[in-house]
Parts: structure tokens; sequence; C-alpha cells
């Protein structure tokens, strides 16, 4: 069988391309987070909570919430990238007290629990100044970069506060006042 330089080109581009598309294939172990962390150690079950707690602080009504602005990610990519080691195991820690501390306050994990019984533990979670520095330090860090994934999202600075680039608009027909100094 004769093989030509263009067959033989045409078969590696082939082969190359599939190769590139193994890794997107092949799905990774279960309990593993959906994003890949260097330092964090996230599982499945903890991520959908995570999933929840930003669902609760920015919910969806006539635009999206923070679930899809998926700042839970933006969270986590944030903690595992800029935190330190200490300060990440205590993100991971108050992540695991902070389901307890719902269970134990409300009797239902915060997944499991009703809208009411959220609000009741979030605003006692504001409120109370006796919480674990783990539960605080998750909660607060995770609020703070919620709020930060949300405002700095792609819908929020087109639809909702319109980003304009510095130096912004020029208005030709407004005279300039003269200094008086």
């Amino acid at each position: 069988m004769l093989t030509t330089r263009r067959k033989l080109i045409k078969q590696f581009l082939y082969v190359s391309a599939g190769f590139a598309l193994v890794p997107a294939c092949i799905q990774g172990p279960k309990g593993k987070a959906a994003r890949f962390l260097k330092d964090l150690n996230i599982a499945d079950d903890k991520e959908l909570l995570l999933e929840t707690i930003v669902d609760f602080l920015i919910p969806a009504t006539n635009t999206p919430g923070a679930k899809e602005m998926e700042a839970h990610l933006f969270a986590l990519t944030m903690i595992d990238d800029c935190y330190k080691k200490e300060d990440q195991e205590k993100f991971v820690s108050g992540l695991n007290q902070f389901d307890a501390a719902c269970t134990k306050l409300v009797g239902h994990s915060f997944a499991e629990a009703s809208k009411e019984q959220k609000a009741t533990f979030i605003k006692s979670l504001n409120q109370s100044k006796e919480n674990p520095t783990e539960v605080d330090f998750f909660y607060s860090n995770l609020k703070r970069l919620t709020i930060q994934a949300y405002t700095s999202s792609q819908f929020f600075l087109t639809k909702v506060k319109v980003y304009e680039m510095v130096p912004g608009r020029f208005h030709g027909c407004v005279p300039v006042k003269q200094n008086l100094n």
C-alpha cells in the first residue's frame, strides 16, 4: 500500500486531535469537585452546599442569581489561588462546621432546610458572636467572594451597572470653566 505525504499528515492530525480530546471525555472519580483545585480538597456534596449557600445569598429573580454566575466556583478558585495554606484549611473546616451548625440549630442540613429555616440560620450567624472562628471565617469570606463574583460578572457589568471605559464620554457641547486660581 502506497502512502503519500498528504495521507500521512492527515492521519497524524486525526490522531493528535483524538489525543487532545481524550482528557475531556474521561470523567473524573466521583466525589471530587467540578473544578480542578491545586490545594483545596472539596468533595461533591460540599460543592453543592456552597452552591446552595450562594444561591440563598443572591437568589435568581427575573435576573440570574449567584448560582447561575457560578459564584461558588469563583470563590473556590480565589481561595485556592490567593489564600495562605492556614486560611484554606480554616475555610474547609468552617465549611464542614457550617452544615453541622445549621443541623444543630434548625434540625436540617442547609441544603435540605426550607427558605425560612435558612433565613433563620443565616440571621443567627450574622448576629451571634459565639460562633466558632472557622464558621465566621468561612461565611464572611464566602459572602464577600460571592458579592465580588456577582458584581464583576459580565451580566452585572453589561445589564445592571453598565461599565464605562475610562476616560468616559465626551460632551462637546458643554463649555469648559476657567480655572480661577
